[in-house]
């Protein structure tokens, strides 16, 4: 069987101090297929079977793996700070999906309490799974602002009726990032012919490589000639190299 290491583009928000940086989006090897489990059909057609129970396997490895580096657009998160979580992440991933599985994740990360909520809403077997996994990782808690925007954030007068008095000091920046990716473990079970690859569930098309664009025409013309770049450009016989 062939083997083939998938790649996604997994889109990020992150919410920390008085901003939220734009979505970004970032590579990761992954892996995953769903199960056809056999269950007993409901006594009453009203009432649909519910999904069947998974119990997360502790300490089962698989093919996911996550690639350490900064991640951000206007807020960095540097790899030594991402990575601890990202691999708790992927350890509850392993324990609760199969070769060949597919599903949409999400990860929300609370860097503050050092925990992460991750979930599959669109598979229910293996969210299930994932609810019984409690993902903790140690906590990462900054000195400083999470932030460098110069006087942004709340205002504080003091004056309002309720109001926090003006030195009221600011609360402790904490951290939130969320990431949504697709885990896809097709290339486990699918050997695909040359030209194709798996994802989610069936061998897919490769994407054909563009052409590279053609550079401007070159006719030899001087900086000061307009009337040469001009016909040039148009693409006119009469161009004076």
């Amino acid at each position: 069987m062939a083997w083939r290491e998938p790649h996604l583009l997994i889109p990020i928000a992150f919410a920390a101090g008085c901003g939220a940086a734009p979505a970004i989006p970032v590579s990761i090897a992954q892996v995953e297929r769903p199960v056809q489990a056999q269950v007993a059909p409901s006594e009453d057609p009203a009432r649909p079977d519910p999904p069947p129970r998974r119990k997360p396997e502790a300490g089962r490895t698989c093919g996911l793996h996550w690639q350490p580096r900064d991640v951000g657009g206007v807020l960095i998160i540097p790899a030594s700070v991402l990575s601890p979580a990202m691999g708790k992440v992927i350890e509850a991933l392993c324990a609760c999906s199969a070769p060949g599985e597919y599903a949409d994740v999400r990860a929300d990360i609370e860097f503050h309490d050092g925990k992460v909520g991750v979930s599959a809403k669109r598979s229910p077997v293996i969210d299930g799974c994932l609810s019984q996994v409690p993902v903790r990782f140690e906590p990462y808690r900054p000195d400083g602002p999470l932030s460098d925007c110069i006087g942004c954030g709340p205002r504080r007068y003091g004056v309002f009726h309720g109001s926090a008095p003006a030195n009221t000091p600011e609360p402790p920046g904490r951290l939130r990032v969320v990431m949504a990716f697709r885990l896809d473990r097709s290339n486990e079970v699918l050997d695909c012919a040359p030209g194709t690859h798996p994802e989610a569930g069936k061998c897919r098309d490769d994407l054909a490589p563009q052409p590279t664009p053609a550079g401007p025409p070159t006719c030899g013309c001087s900086p000061q000639d307009l009337a040469c770049a001009i016909d040039c450009a148009v693409g006119a016989t009469h161009a004076t190299p």
